[in-house]
């Protein structure tokens, strides 16, 4: 009905402030779908506030992440979700979120490591290493999305052993917490893995997509 009453006045731009909050899942999904249709068709200015990060990827031409009344990163969804300006964003954008770890920055003679206060330790690769060398400190932050990490159920070199928290079957994919003593990743398998909840895993990291944030600042690190 608002929405109606605000199209007869035909305004130069629409403010829609948690338009889809009240409605219940099935219905919050075809409204998403009618609402993005009648941008398309009206070519409008929409301002959509929401905090349904879901809602705002799949809609948004350009998105804002606000944090405490602060701007955290604009940029097109895709962008956003992709380089994360910083772990709020990291943690925010994507279901389901991006697994945090705290780390440490060790040199080593082919460049620099990350080592974990429980003993693994994950040599990286040269751009990696640069990027992990220009935190202001020793501390660095690794991010990972679940779709690039990979479990073994033996040891392989750098990956770091963990053990299985919880296990999440949704259907056409299972997420797995594997519990690493100093943070929880989230790691995405095809249903029919076998798995059980307390086994021992080694989780590896694709360095091509994992994500290096500063320890202190938990903005995102570039290379040198």
């Amino acid at each position: 009905v608002a929405l109606g009453r605000a199209l007869v006045r035909d305004p130069r731009a629409f403010l829609m402030d948690e338009p889809l909050s009240n409605l219940d899942a099935k219905l919050r999904v075809q409204m998403r779908s009618e609402l993005k249709r009648f941008h398309q068709e009206l070519n409008a200015t929409v301002i959509y506030v929401t905090h349904d990060q879901l809602e705002a990827v799949t809609m948004a031409d350009k998105m804002a992440v606000m944090n405490g009344g602060y701007l955290q990163q604009y940029d097109a969804p895709d962008k956003v979700f992709a380089n994360p300006a910083n772990t709020f964003v990291a943690g925010f954008v994507g279901t389901p979120a991006m697994s945090l770890i705290p780390l440490e920055v060790v040199s080593t003679p082919e460049g620099a490591a990350l080592r974990s206060s429980g003993g693994w330790a994950l040599p990286l690769d040269p751009a990696n290493a640069r990027k992990a060398l220009t935190s202001r400190s020793n501390k660095v932050i690794l991010g990972a999305r679940h779709s690039t990490l990979r479990i073994h159920k033996s040891a392989v070199p750098g990956a770091a052993p963990g053990k299985v928290y919880t296990i999440e079957p949704t259907g056409d994919v299972t997420f797995v917490q594997v519990d690493l003593g100093n943070g929880m990743l989230i790691v995405s398998l095809e249903p029919h893995v076998p798995i059980r909840p307390d086994e021992p895993v080694w989780v590896e990291f694709d360095q091509n997509k994992m994500h290096l944030f500063d320890g202190q600042t938990e903005t995102a690190l570039a290379a040198a």
